[in-house]
């Protein structure tokens, strides 16, 4: 039942992601021809994005991991950001708490209207607890999850979208990716509203 909770609270963290637009384009939504046609200034071709998510409960989570791109083409942009997960959970009479810090690049190439290939690589340092008999202690240890997938983009307006995100997990198997981050599955799906 605790599973089902969590696989539920995750479900909901990534259907409640959302990201800001700061400027006219946006890494989900087509150009309209008639800018095309113009040369776009710098700040124009800057994207911001990403996912902020939270979960109150047991567990709480919190999930900061704005991403900064640049579109070098109509089709291909690329960029990075930085990440922050903090996850506290309640059992046995414990407070067990951990956090997650690090950052990640990605690359998206446009193939076709509404559908993009992606790739990701994550570098993060997972806190986590290590019970010692009596008590527990906190360790880190640094994790890097290559990850490759797709993107489905539909459109809402001129300058908003709705994202879905398949990535596989190369490096799935490592033991803190599937305690602390993604479970047992290569699997990463992630969406998110576009505004």
């Amino acid at each position: 039942m605790n599973r089902i909770f969590q696989c539920i609270t995750i479900f909901s963290l990534l259907m409640l992601s959302f990201a800001a637009q700061a400027q006219n384009d946006s890494l989900y939504v087509r150009r309209d021809n008639n800018l095309a046609q113009q040369k776009p200034s710098f700040f124009e071709k800057v994207t911001v994005g990403g996912n902020f998510g939270l979960s109150l409960g047991n567990p709480m989570q919190i999930n900061v991991s704005p991403l900064f791109g640049y579109r070098f083409t109509n089709k291909f942009v690329a960029g990075a950001g930085p990440s922050f997960i903090y996850t506290r959970i309640k059992a046995y009479g414990q407070k067990i708490e951990n956090s997650v810090l690090g950052g990640r690049a990605f690359a998206q190439y446009t193939l076709f209207q509404n559908f993009a290939a992606r790739g990701e690589y994550e570098y993060l340092s997972i806190q986590y607890p290590v019970f010692n008999g009596t008590d527990y202690t906190k360790q880190r240890e640094w994790v890097s999850n290559p990850m490759l997938g797709a993107s489905y983009i539909i459109p809402i307006g001129k300058k908003s979208s709705f994202g879905i995100t398949a990535l596989y997990n190369f490096n799935y198997k490592n033991r803190l990716n599937q305690q602390y981050l993604y479970g047992s599955s290569p699997l990463v799906i992630r969406a998110g509203i576009m505004l």
